[in-house]
């Protein structure tokens, strides 16, 4: 009788490993769409952006806001060089810039409060970079600042290496 136990125990063990088996190769490599892959979130894919559309709001949005600070210049001239200059783009498509710039323009204006409370000096500093280089012709966003890496703070001269020693220590006493 002990026998025959050791016998149904070995089988149960084999008919275990086996459904199991069929399991997992079910998943492996079945045609259902689930895999890893999909079950782990993936970072979403931007599309390329459209340099016109990003001048005109750059461009719409610097004219309301140096506007609403202040700022004399002609805005209706600034907006005919801008198209002109669009215009002169290879692939050009004026009537996409005006529409990008008119309802940046009027949205940004809408939006910002009083001038009082908006036009500090950080901002008109900021505003004034823009306006200037747009008035001379440069109607790029500015350029992008870079962000700082996570290997940048780990990195940094302000904070001392890490030490792996040291991470359970606190006053001189080890845990």
């Amino acid at each position: 009788m002990a026998g025959l136990m050791k016998l149904d125990m070995k089988c149960a063990h084999v008919a275990v490993f086996l459904a199991l088996s069929v399991t997992l190769a079910g998943c492996s490599g079945g045609t259902s769409g689930l895999t890893t892959g999909t079950l782990l979130p993936t970072p979403a894919v931007k599309p390329p952006a459209d340099p016109t559309v990003e001048r005109a709001i750059q461009v719409g949005a610097t004219t309301a806001r140096a506007s609403k600070c202040g700022y004399n210049f002609d805005s209706q001239k600034l907006k005919a060089n801008y198209l002109a200059y669009e215009a002169s783009q290879p692939g050009a498509d004026t009537a996409k810039a005006e529409k990008a710039f008119e309802t940046t323009r009027s949205a940004v204006a809408a939006k910002i409060p009083d001038s009082s409370e908006y036009c500090t000096d950080e901002q008109t500093a900021t505003i004034k970079g823009d306006l200037t280089r747009h008035l001379a012709g440069d109607f790029n966003p500015p350029p992008k600042k870079a962000e700082a890496t996570l290997a940048d703070i780990l990195a940094s001269k302000d904070e001392k290496a890490y030490d792996p020693k040291e991470a359970f220590c606190r006053n001189g006493s080890c845990y």
